[in-house]
């Protein structure tokens, strides 16, 4: 007889089997719900679908899949992937009885060829400095080097993604850097360039006009040439102006002329050169 621990894992088989669309589903169901058919149903699904020659057959097939994938697809799968299908499949048959001690010769073929060429290599290397008095067979050998390939990628994976997003705010910071201009390039550039105040061929900072135009005028100016509001120039923000200006009346960064202490002083108009 089936003890309370048989019954429980016979229920929880058939509740899976019948959750799924399938001929497992249509065998449970052409039982009447009672207590007396659980074990009916278990016996009927074990004589279907579990009869061990059959599930080593299907587990056998499922490492020649992965063999053939390797020899077919342009696009592997990932290690970690690979590793966690063979290792499945190892386990299954592992629980059937199909022991690496039995079984290895003919099991190691089939896992050896579903492995890509450069972990075959690798395993190749370190298979030489395996002392050849070690008890572990060639197959436990080369699933136990592929998980700790697979725990070497992880590795390199998670320290990559700490180290990208630091490279990235490095290399764009770099490349912003590399857009302001230097000082000296400033001076070329406003040296041909016509001022926005008074349209003669002098840089900005240097009119003598903007001394005798209204704050908020000059403001606007500057916001409609788009001029940098501490040297005046084009091609930068003022939280990026690399220029050493500083107001002689307030100590603030702008030029004299756009101070607000001097504003009330705007009021002549300048003489016509």
């Amino acid at each position: 007889m089936r003890g309370a621990g048989s019954k429980t894992v016979g229920k929880q088989e058939i509740e899976t089997s019948t959750k799924i669309k399938s001929e497992a589903r249509e065998l449970v169901e052409s039982f009447p719900i009672t207590n007396e058919n659980y074990p009916l149903a278990i016996e009927s699904l074990t004589e279907r679908y579990g009869r061990k020659e059959l599930l080593i057959d299907f587990y056998v097939r499922e490492l020649l899949k992965l063999v053939l994938n390797n020899a077919t697809k342009k696009k592997q799968d990932s290690l970690s992937s690979l590793y966690n299908k063979l290792s499945t499949q190892l386990r299954a048959l592992s629980s059937l009885g199909v022991t690496t001690d039995q079984c290895g010769v003919i099991l190691y073929p089939l896992v050896e060829s579903s492995l890509p060429t450069h972990i075959l290599r690798s395993f190749e290397r370190q298979r030489k400095n395996i002392d050849s008095e070690q008890s572990i067979s060639t197959l436990d050998a080369i699933v136990s080097f592929l998980k700790s390939e697979v725990q070497s990628e992880e590795k390199i994976k998670l320290s990559r993604s700490e180290i990208l997003p630091y490279e990235r705010e490095c290399k764009h910071l770099a490349e912003s850097q590399s857009t302001l201009p230097s000082a000296a390039e400033l001076f070329i550039q406003e040296s041909r360039d016509t001022c926005a105040f008074c349209f003669k061929v002098h840089a900005n900072r240097f009119c003598k006009r903007a001394f005798f135009i209204p704050l908020e005028e000059n403001i606007a100016i500057i916001k409609k040439k788009g001029l940098c509001r501490v040297c005046l120039a084009k091609g930068h923000l003022a939280s990026r102006c690399r220029s050493q200006i500083t107001c002689q009346l307030c100590s603030k960064r702008h030029l004299k002329f756009m101070c607000p202490n001097i504003a009330c002083n705007k009021s002549d108009s300048p003489k016509q050169e």
